[in-house]
């Protein structure tokens, strides 16, 4: 008896980790078809920080991207928070909602978000405005870096109610981009530093004519 209870159990801890191993080839297999998915669509390329990346740097990024699926109902970004990730939706589809002077809770729907829509764009502007920073300051790393204004998010984004099973995304955070730059990937660094420029210049030029108003 003992021993058929010893092999009972051997029998079934070979079957959990066959099923395991099944889950684990199945999410690889996923990642894989949603990043070519992603290359595939060309949508990147409507993404501010990318749009002057040639396919070889696009390519590196999606690499780097993750897999994240949330609940229907779910709040992925909420307006005001830093904005630490950066989104693209590959199944699904989003509500998003902004705070205004009537509803300060529950905020106004301001539209929806579906398939190959991007948002928490603010993520990589922060990021690469740090990389440009840390390597204009060249070893006045922190000083440099205080002068990074973080974004923020401006709206809140929900995966919607009536999804069955809610909503698939490739997430980046600020954090994994600074690597790849860091790390000396095939990344067009000078077109990422262009976006940062233009980007500058366009928020200083909202400043100036805010004051002359």
């Amino acid at each position: 008896a003992l021993m058929n209870d010893s092999d009972a159990h051997a029998e079934g801890r070979r079957q959990n980790i066959a099923i395991r191993r099944e889950r684990s080839h199945r999410k690889t297999l996923l990642r894989v078809a949603q990043r070519k998915k992603l290359k595939e669509s060309k949508r990147m390329k409507s993404v501010q920080c990318f749009k002057h990346l040639d396919d070889a740097s696009i390519s590196a990024i999606v690499d780097a991207m993750t897999p994240q699926t949330f609940a229907p109902g779910q709040i992925i970004v909420q307006q005001g928070d830093p904005a630490e990730s950066f989104f693209i939706i590959v199944k699904g589809t989003c509500v998003v909602k902004r705070a205004t002077l009537v509803d300060l809770v529950n905020g106004q729907v301001i539209g929806e978000l579906s398939t190959f829509d991007h948002f928490g764009e603010g993520a990589l502007l922060t990021a690469v405005n740090r990389h440009f920073m840390r390597t204009k300051s060249e070893g006045e790393t922190a000083a440099g870096e205080s002068k990074v204004k973080v974004q923020t998010r401006n709206a809140t984004v929900i995966a919607k109610a009536e999804s069955d099973k809610g909503v698939d995304t490739m997430m980046m955070t600020g954090e994994d981009l600074e690597k790849l730059m860091r790390g000396g990937s095939n990344i067009d660094m000078e077109a990422l530093m262009r976006v940062c420029a233009e980007e500058h210049a366009q928020r200083e030029a909202l400043s100036t004519a805010r004051k002359a108003w």
